[in-house]
């Protein structure tokens, strides 16, 4: 569950914004996307927000934190669809278990409440997790996240176990550009221990950018690449890739609170969805957020 807080802020690492924190941070954020298919299959414009009204982390003690992440997203807001809005939550506790060897050493457990427009749960679920991070180079750093989600079946009816592994490898700088990540999630799912339900699965991500332009005030402009695409025994096969120019602005507003902005553009794309035929989309996207370190 690592790869929307690092590939949706990826290239904001750069300008300072997703600096360390010193004994916790919060961050609220929204993200607005308009997806513009360029093939009439694919259906119309259509709008989707996601609202992050609290994400963070706060220390207890130098090791131990409580963590969370309250989501309120919406869909279909202006393509004549009905709108569905929906709630996806996060609470936990994380732990700092310090270094084995050349590895920084974590673990905590979460708590997932998901709810659809209708305010029918759609996941209740506990989560214990173990990370392993360390440093291959100077600009590269390796993370292992494995976790195991237990569905309590209390309002859901899902019972079982899934399992997830990310490997996640954040390359920084490399060539002209200035931020470079690949990132593979491997799913197994167990359908509720229904073994001729189960499947497994992987999703990859990959994303650059490069800076072509920076002001003292905070503005930048820049191209970005993004790739994300899952394959498995039976998932639905999908692929999203492409390339625009990213326009932003972020800002001190006091000490420990950022302020951003920006804007990107797919100019080119390249799409498939499993069943139908490869196309391309423009969307568009607007961020923007403010987060508070103390």
């Amino acid at each position: 569950m690592k790869k929307r807080l690092i590939v949706t802020l990826a290239g904001l690492l750069t300008l300072g914004v997703m600096a360390p924190a010193a004994t916790g941070w919060i961050r609220n954020w929204a993200e607005l996307t308009e997806e513009r298919p360029t093939n009439n299959d694919t259906g119309s414009n259509s709008q989707n927000v996601e609202w992050t009204l609290a994400e963070g982390s706060v220390g207890i003690t130098d090791k131990l934190a409580v963590t969370f992440d309250v989501e309120k997203n919406y869909s279909n807001i202006t393509n004549g669809k009905d709108l569905e809005t929906y709630w996806d939550n996060r609470f936990g506790f994380s732990y700092d278990l310090g270094k084995s060897g050349d590895w920084d050493l974590s673990t905590g457990v979460d708590y997932y409440y998901d709810t659809n427009g209708n305010d029918d749960v759609t996941k209740s679920q506990y989560s214990p997790w173990l990370e392993a991070s360390t440093a291959l180079t100077d600009n590269t750093t390796l993370t292992l996240w494995g976790a195991m989600y237990y569905n309590d079946g209390v309002e859901t009816g899902v019972h079982g176990d899934d399992y997830e592994l990310d490997i996640l490898l954040d390359t920084g700088k490399v060539a002209f550009f200035d931020y470079t990540g690949t990132w593979l999630y491997l799913y197994h799912n167990t359908s509720g221990g229904h073994g001729s339900n189960e499947s497994t699965s992987a999703e990859l991500e990959a994303e650059a950018f490069t800076t072509v332009y920076t002001h003292d005030s905070g503005v930048y402009a820049g191209i970005e690449y993004y790739f994300d695409g899952e394959s498995g025994d039976k998932a639905e096969e999908w692929m999203d890739s492409h390339i625009g120019p990213r326009v932003g602005y972020s800002t001190k507003l006091d000490d420990g609170v950022t302020a951003w902005v920006y804007t990107s553009y797919e100019v080119l794309s390249v799409n498939y969805k499993e069943g139908g035929d490869w196309y391309s989309d423009n969307e568009f996207q607007v961020v923007a957020g403010l987060k508070a370190t103390f």
